[in-house]
């Protein structure tokens, strides 16, 4: 998800030989498929060297740790070509592990307030703004759970102004879409100093 800093191998390294050898293991540096470009992240092995016996085998966890001003990475496949040596008879063997990338959901939403004031007899509007911070541009469907008796909606999103969901539209990396809301009173008189409780459910568009 768009919080996770990196990925965690579980491998397995074996002396198929009938006797005993000293073996190790290195890891090149995550590449990105799609323009090779290479990304610096760390990769730290559990352990490295191994003597084992023969037809023997050893675990070894792979850790890879992604900055916090990179996640989440941009979508698309990583590779990392890990190589099991033999020592002493100068052997190798790599494989290629992939670290897959899908669109990344991830929102913030922020309002210029902590208390809102409003009228117990005309309308009430305000502004909220949804920033997308995933690593793909997304939409994101806005849906508001209102005190009883009070008709609260969104002003523009969607074709029905004053509904109480609706779509922010696609949203850039890094970017926000400023959402009005309108909250009608009830016809019934409010007391003066009544606490009221407006909830803001934000879903992307993947359902996640």
């Amino acid at each position: 998800n768009a919080e996770e800093g990196g990925a965690l191998w579980a491998l397995t390294i074996t002396n198929t030989a009938l006797v005993e050898t000293d073996t190790g293991i290195i890891a090149s540096t995550p590449v990105r498929r799609s323009d090779n470009a290479q990304m610096g992240w760390a990769l730290a092995f559990s352990t490295t060297n191994h003597t084992l016996d023969g037809l023997e085998s050893a675990q070894i966890y792979l850790t890879l740790t992604i900055p916090a001003q990179q996640i989440p990475p941009s979508p698309g496949i990583y590779d990392v070509v890990v190589t099991g040596i033999d020592v002493d008879n100068g052997i190798s063997y790599p494989i290629t592990l992939s670290l897959i990338v899908p669109d990344l959901p991830k929102f913030r939403l922020e309002k210029s307030f902590n208390t809102l004031s409003v009228s117990p007899i005309e309308p009430t509007t305000f502004t909220i703004k949804v920033y997308n911070e995933g690593n793909a541009k997304m939409g994101y469907d806005l849906e508001l759970d209102y005190p009883s008796n009070w008709q609260t909606g969104f002003d523009d999103l969607g074709s029905n102004p004053g509904a109480p969901s609706g779509s922010t539209g696609l949203i850039d990396i890094g970017s926000y879409r400023v959402v009005t809301i309108t909250a009608l009173p009830p016809v019934s008189v409010v007391s003066a100093g009544t606490s009221l409780t407006m909830t803001i459910t934000a879903t992307s568009q993947d359902e996640t």
